[in-house]
């Protein structure tokens, strides 16, 4: 637990370093990239394969960043509505719920 925790601070410090100019996004980014830290961290520990997260840190930046990558999709698309909303939040808890599960 203390090392999956160490990974939370680690890793949502590095990723919210590049917020400086809003304290509420760095706040947000902080937590949010934390839990995943924690995450990968925890599902280390209990597999024993660095290459297992890094699988799964792999697939969540695919869709996590996909947005980026599709041009024709803008904030008005019911579908880019529908992954923005849900089911990035939806993957988050279940990653998240499976590492507590894990340790």
């Amino acid at each position: 637990m203390f090392y999956a925790t160490l990974s939370f601070i680690i890793f949502g410090m590095i990723h919210a370093i590049e917020y400086t100019d809003n304290i509420g996004d760095a706040i947000d980014v902080f937590i949010s990239t934390g839990v995943m830290g924690f995450t990968f961290a925890a599902i280390y520990l209990y597999s024993h394969n660095i290459l297992v997260p890094m699988l799964l840190h792999f697939v969540y930046d695919i869709f996590a960043n996909m947005q980026s990558f599709i041009k024709e999709w803008n904030i008005d698309n019911t579908l880019f509505l529908i992954f923005n909303n849900y089911i990035l939040i939806i993957a988050f808890i279940v990653m998240f719920a499976s590492a507590v599960f894990l340790l």
